[in-house]
């Protein structure tokens, strides 16, 4: 997850801090079912590491973030064994802040995956993730906002 955006409330009385996210990076997993030809939906958890600001205003530790999303996927054959996808990822997030901040996550991205052999796959994909997480402290909600652009590599299974 690079060239993010990382904004939060730091207090009741401060204004949003807004600045860039440094590198964070992460691990998922994901499952799916054809539902029908080239449709696939399924789940997608993942954790991303090392989320804090890169210059920050206010002194603080990195800290994780896991979401829990839901993966609709519209998959094309090109040509034998290779495929190219879209795919839409909304799902809920929680980030391990003192806060504890959490709410709606969506990602959204374009990939290729390539059959190695007949149940085993790699896939290469790109997208865009925004995060909508939020605290409250007494009466007052306060915003805590990822926002990152997404690469992932991964290996897969047919079943």
């Amino acid at each position: 997850m690079g060239m993010g955006k990382y904004i939060y409330s730091p207090d009741a009385v401060s204004a949003p801090v807004k600045s860039e996210a440094s590198f964070a990076y992460g691990f998922g997993v994901s499952a799916g079912y054809e539902i029908i030809p080239h449709l696939v939906v399924g789940v997608a958890p993942q954790a991303i590491f090392h989320v804090v600001e890169k210059a920050p205003e206010i002194a603080s530790e990195p800290v994780r973030q896991y979401d829990l999303l839901a993966r609709v996927a519209y998959v094309l054959p090109v040509v034998e064994g290779t495929s190219v996808f879209a795919e839409a990822l909304p799902g809920f997030s929680v980030i391990t802040n003192d806060a504890g901040s959490k709410g709606f996550v969506v990602a959204f991205g374009l990939g290729a995956s390539v059959d190695v052999s007949e149940r085993v796959f790699v896939s290469l994909a790109g997208g865009y993730q925004l995060g909508f997480q939020s605290w409250k402290a007494g009466g007052n909600t306060f915003q805590t906002r990822t926002r990152y652009v997404r690469a992932a590599l991964g290996v897969g299974m047919k079943f």
